[in-house]
């Protein structure tokens, strides 16, 4: 095997962000923060290393590919529910944001948002676990543009602009606009 420092860019790049899809795997299936603003600041972070790493990985062809196994609907739930302790559940944004149109305010849901994030990580995760590199890549790249990557930019909106005092409220887990 070469040395790191010898490999192309790319294959740093897909090995950066399987690390990172890794610890926020890790992080969503284990203990968090039990402080509603402390896993907050977990989660914003998680979401912004996600999408940095994300907008590096290469461009690849599809190549033919097992389907990885479905998230059990009880463990997403289980997922969900367990965002349930941020100091914050509902959020307005525009699914849309093209000018042309002019689509009005929708609710974004940040414990939905980092749920689907998780699962579609993990699908690419155990394509990569099970020998199909270029299918996780694949399927990490499709996935962000068409679904995670729409969660992770309206959650680390709506993580940053309530971590920073925009929509604390005394009434705990509220919503902001």
């Amino acid at each position: 095997m070469q040395p790191e420092h010898t490999l192309p860019v790319h294959l740093l790049c897909v090995r950066a962000f399987a690390d990172v899809a890794r610890d926020y795997r890790a992080w969503c299936e284990g203990p968090r923060a039990t402080d509603p603003m402390q896993l907050l600041r977990e989660a914003t972070r998680h979401v912004a290393r996600l999408c940095a790493t994300a907008l590096e990985l290469p461009d690849v062809e599809f190549v033919d590919h097992p389907d990885p196994p479905d998230l059990p609907k009880a463990d997403w739930d289980a997922m969900f529910k367990s965002f349930g302790t941020l100091p914050f559940g509902y959020y307005r944004e525009v699914f849309d944001p093209a000018i042309e149109g002019m689509e009005g305010p929708v609710v974004g849901d940040v414990a939905d948002d980092l749920a689907d994030i998780y699962k579609d990580l993990v699908d690419g995760l155990w394509l990569l676990e099970h020998g199909h590199a270029v299918a996780a890549v694949w399927t990490w790249k499709l996935t962000f543009d068409s679904h995670w990557g729409r969660h992770a930019v309206s959650a680390l909106r709506a993580l940053h602009c309530y971590g920073e005092g925009g929509g604390a409220s005394t009434t705990g887990r509220s919503t902001f606009h």
